[in-house]
């Protein structure tokens, strides 16, 4: 019995979408207690996405219960199980764009790079790589570094262009390591 109630626990504390009061939200589980993201979507239209944590109705995309401005439902699809997807006009992480890419020529490589036809990216971040199609992965790591763009901007002066987009927010990996034939890149910068 003791280890029937375990079990209960541990698959009931899973994080997801949920109809609470006849309404959709996100709920996560963690060490304090339970949190819900109440959101207003249609819900003769909700659908929740391949790999979960996406979802959409007629008139919007949401990530864990956040709508992510802009994303066109009728053609945003799930790119990778590592939160990316696109639409016909851009590609998101999680609710973030990744900013610059293009959508019809955008891969995931392992995180945190991936690519498009001019690019290369950590995150959603774009990086300057002179030889895009030289680049390759040293390194991985799994971690994710978030933080407001402000506050990104602060730390790295150098990216004060980014207070001319719109973006909010800005994730990375710091710790990965990647190289071309003349460069050498740790998460989003190229070290001498």
């Amino acid at each position: 019995l003791y280890i029937c109630a375990i079990v209960i626990i541990l698959f009931s504390c899973g994080d997801g979408y949920e109809k609470i009061d006849g309404n959709w939200a996100w709920v996560n589980h963690n060490e304090g207690g339970q949190q819900i993201t109440e959101f207003e979507a249609d819900n003769s239209t909700f659908e929740i996405l391949e790999f979960e944590k996406f979802a959409r109705d007629k008139n919007s995309v949401y990530w864990e219960g956040t709508k992510i401005e802009n994303a066109d439902s009728k053609t945003f699809e799930v790119i990778s199980e590592n939160g990316y997807g696109k639409d016909r006009n851009c590609v998101y992480l999680e609710n973030e764009i990744v900013i610059f890419a293009n959508p019809k020529s955008f891969t995931v490589l392992e995180w945190p790079y991936s690519k498009d036809d001019q690019r290369i990216f950590n995150g959603n971040l774009p990086m300057e790589v002179d030889q895009v199609n030289e680049f390759e992965i040293i390194k991985t790591d799994e971690s994710r570094s978030y933080t407001s763009k402000s506050f990104f901007i602060k730390l790295n002066g150098d990216y004060n262009w980014l207070d001319t987009l719109n973006v909010k927010g800005i994730i990375v990996g710091e710790y990965s390591e990647a190289k071309t034939e003349q460069e050498k890149y740790k998460g989003f910068r190229k070290v001498e």
